[in-house]
């Protein structure tokens, strides 16, 4: 009996020990988790860029396993990218981080339109537009105007070549949440290293994946075969016309989320312009159910500890939806549960914002659409400058025609 007595007591001291093992274990990883969170919290308002911009091409293919892992991977690579970019630049750079990200996820699956060798250089130098364009647009509201426009077409004009491609929207979606969100000093210094340094990275790996197709022209080429009254040049002056306007409207009101009225915009305006009218009325009534599903999951059932996991199974979620008006509730309620810090954690004034920030945005894009089909000002332009082009020769035919009789006098 006194042998089983030891062995029994020695059985038990054994699973004490693997217990307590197990325990700090399971103590340090769930510290680890609360760190990971608590990390996140940080960039947590910055993440509505992850919807827009992370939309995968393929969103038409039928629902599988295999669609569910590579998404699951992406929003997986997507966290990963960020939380290794914010820990180098600073957490005021997760707008940098995750349109790096996702452009890096476009870029594998579709391409520029110019030469390989000059996609690269013209990657970089649409990386550092924007940090430097979105600050000094701020400097006062009617260079603002002028700054935004330029620098907004210029993003389009760089990365449209091929006609309806999503590669614009991660340099657009960025643009946009860092002239919403600006930095100054050091954290401006670290926006413009963290941009560089992630076009670099873009460029290598684009020309890494595009390496065998040499069948494009190049920047100079296109430049001088694009006339004004191309489909490429009224899409890039159409969103460059109403972001800057949006934009404009947002800083003269003091608007605290001038991103919104923009990512408004951006997903009104499209390359073909009829579409904005099949998008109008879903955008508006996604947000009025945004409205009522984030109230009741985000400040009735969901603890606030939890916020940052819902707001990106948000955006996982969002990657299966087909049809726009349920993206768009999923991007409403990712806005509205990153912007709850601008307003206070007031549920009622994020939504209030969010409603009239939606509004602002619907007007404005109204408006370019007013300009753009009826007033044709490239159109007009293209047309004067055809007549200005045919007056010397026609000068010239009257002229030589008036030599003649006098010749014949």
């Amino acid at each position: 009996m006194g042998e089983v007595t030891v062995l029994e007591e020695a059985g038990r001291a054994t699973y004490r020990g693997k217990y307590l093992e197990n325990r700090k274990i399971f103590s340090e990883s769930v510290r680890i988790i609360f760190d990971f969170n608590f990390l996140l919290e940080e960039f947590r308002p910055h993440t509505q860029a992850l919807a827009p911009s992370a939309m995968p091409p393929n969103q038409d293919t039928p629902l599988s396993w295999k669609k569910i892992l590579t998404n699951f991977c992406e929003i997986l690579f997507l966290i990963g990218f960020v939380q290794l970019f914010t820990t180098l630049f600073g957490a005021a750079n997760a707008v940098s981080a995750i349109s790096t990200a996702t452009a890096l996820l476009l870029c594998t699956k579709l391409n520029l339109g110019v030469k390989n060798w000059q996609a690269p250089l013209l990657i970089v130098f649409l990386f550092l537009v924007i940090p430097v364009g979105s600050h000094y647009s701020l400097i006062h509201p009617a260079a603002g105007i002028f700054i935004n426009f330029s620098a907004i077409f210029l993003l389009v004009m760089g990365t449209c070549q091929e006609y309806n491609s999503k590669i614009y929207l991660p340099f657009v979606v960025c643009y946009i949440f860092s002239q919403g969100t600006p930095v100054e000093g050091k954290a401006f210094t670290y926006r413009v290293i963290g941009m560089a340094a992630g076009g670099i990275l873009v460029a290598i790996v684009y020309l890494l994946c595009h390496l065998k197709r040499n069948s494009f022209p190049g920047i100079w080429a296109l430049c001088c075969k694009t006339h004004l009254s191309s489909e490429q040049i009224k899409f890039a002056f159409r969103l460059a016309f109403a972001l800057s306007m949006g934009m404009l409207i947002g800083d003269l009101m003091d608007f605290p989320r001038t991103a919104w009225i923009g990512m408004t915009v951006n997903t009104l305006i499209l390359p073909v312009q009829e579409d904005m009218r099949k998008r109008l009325i879903p955008r508006v009534g996604a947000n009025f159910i945004g409205c009522a599903v984030f109230f009741l999951v985000f400040q009735i059932l969901l603890p606030e500890h939890l916020f940052t996991i819902g707001l990106f199974l948000t955006s996982f979620f969002y990657m299966f939806a087909r049809r726009y008006l349920w993206q768009q509730v999923f991007v409403a309620i990712n806005a509205m549960v990153g912007g709850l810090v601008f307003f206070e954690n007031s549920a009622p004034m994020t939504m209030r914002m969010r409603l009239m920030a939606v509004f602002i945005g619907v007007g404005v894009v109204l408006v370019t659409y007013v300009v753009s089909r009826y007033l044709q000002p490239f159109d007009r332009m293209d047309a004067w400058l055809q007549k200005r082009k045919q007056a010397p020769s026609s000068q010239t035919a009257k002229t030589t025609k008036q030599d003649r009789r006098d010749l014949a006098a």
